[in-house]
């Protein structure tokens, strides 16, 4: 996991990884998505590089040109090939949005909690998306894609310890910041931990290892630099919208580190509401798109 300066990884934190590893055995990355990050990772691939590696997936092709044509990313025109995705919103952003289509895979059943969780995981990616317009150092991309996998570790821990998921949703039905110490209690590790593993086995980027790892965690706000002080309070801020809207769940008041992050970006509690509304209507919108 990296460390909150995004400075890299403290042993202890490997070991932790490893741990983590050991107690839920983590997956693989979804063969498409490695596929992707080797090629994206590569400095002398091109666009049709990863459009040779993208294009046999016909799914994924679709799924793509439909996130790229919605109202998320808001183009004056229409996108109508991978190759012309690729060009206009760069490797970085196909990558990313490659990465988040095919997470929805890592939900092995996909019942009632299981998609309460795929909707809010949606609801912070495109909360994070409105809020990043605000602000001059985050990505539209990269937030949204934050946002989407701020909670992967839950996916992880419910498909890898069911039943103890499930009592733990049924103790803490509002997600705040209480809900790591519940998690720790019934399966060991809190969901942020198991998330930050996760994508650091995938070798993402370290700041969204970082946004799964701390979105909870108003304490590494103030330790962190721009511009990854923005990027984690941003996905803390669109989780709270998300429980405000009940996305996912029922209407409930923003965790007190969503409120903590506020003043890190320049918004204030009487905001809320409004970004609440744009993230609405967009989600409503766009959001069958991913499920």
């Amino acid at each position: 996991m990296g460390a909150p300066n995004g400075r890299g990884h403290e042993m202890g934190e490997r070991d932790l990884d490893k741990i983590i590893d050991e107690d839920l055995d983590l997956p693989a990355a979804p063969p498409i998505a490695q596929r992707v990050l080797k090629v994206t990772s590569d400095d002398e691939s091109s666009a049709s590089d990863l459009v040779k590696v993208i294009g046999p997936d016909s799914g994924m092709t679709s799924r793509i040109l439909k996130v790229a044509n919605s109202s998320l990313y808001g183009h004056s025109y229409e996108i109508s090939t991978l190759v012309r995705a690729v060009s206009t919103m760069g490797f970085n952003a196909v990558r990313n949005l490659v990465i988040s289509a095919s997470s929805r895979d890592l939900l092995a059943q996909f019942g009632e909690h299981e998609r309460a969780l795929w909707e809010h995981s949606i609801g912070t990616g495109v909360a994070a998306l409105h809020i990043a317009r605000r602000l001059p150092c985050v990505t539209l991309d990269e937030a949204f894609t934050a946002g989407l996998l701020h909670d992967v570790g839950r996916a992880i821990m419910i498909s890898r310890r069911r039943q103890e998921m499930l009592a733990v949703f049924d103790d803490v039905s509002s997600g705040g910041d209480e809900i790591l110490e519940v998690e720790v209690e019934a399966v060991g590790h809190p969901h942020t931990e198991v998330g930050a593993a996760l994508l650091a086995k995938w070798k993402f980027p370290n700041a969204l290892v970082a946004s799964a790892w701390l979105h909870h965690n108003h304490t590494a706000f103030g330790m962190t630099e721009e511009p990854l002080r923005s990027l984690l309070c941003t996905v803390s801020v669109a989780n709270g919208i998300c429980h405000m809207l009940g996305i996912g769940g029922k209407p409930a008041e923003p965790p007190g580190s969503a409120v903590r992050a506020l003043s890190f970006i320049g918004l204030t509690r009487e905001e809320l509401p409004a970004l609440a509304e744009e993230a609405r209507a967009t989600y409503e919108k766009d959001h069958h798109i991913f499920l």
